[in-house]
């Protein structure tokens, strides 16, 4: 039982140490990008980013599912469970590309800035994956 829990503590850790890495990655092509952003707008078109990144943001946070979660947790996921698990996250993809394109005009309304329109349609696309 020994050997069994040190070689469990391992792949645990090291699982940790991957997805510590790959948090890390992903926080530095986001400061990339956002410093890439910043460089190529000036402050007010980057307010009206941030209005439309705003929108998005609550869409993924209103929208969450933990697919990766539970596939982690069940120990018996096959590929049905993964296909599953990717379809879901298309199909939320789509929503919320759908609800920003449902939300432009709103939003314009919301924040009195039409030029955020534009940026809402574009943004749209990301989330569909």
């Amino acid at each position: 039982m020994g050997m069994t829990s040190l070689s469990l503590g391992r792949r645990v850790a090291t699982a940790a140490g991957w997805m510590l890495a790959f948090r890390w990655i992903d926080r530095l092509i986001g400061l990339l990008s956002i410093s890439i952003l910043a460089r190529m707008l000036v402050p007010e078109d980057f307010g009206i980013v941030g209005y439309a990144m705003l929108v998005m943001g609550l869409l993924d946070l209103l929208t969450g599912i933990s697919t990766d979660v539970e596939l982690i947790r069940h120990k018996g996921a096959d590929r049905g469970y993964f296909n599953a698990a990717w379809t879901m996250n298309v199909l939320r993809g789509l929503a919320i590309g759908a609800l920003m394109i449902a939300l432009i005009r709103p939003a314009s309304n919301f924040f009195h800035e039409p030029r955020i329109e534009a940026i809402m349609l574009a943004l749209a696309a990301i989330p569909i994956n």
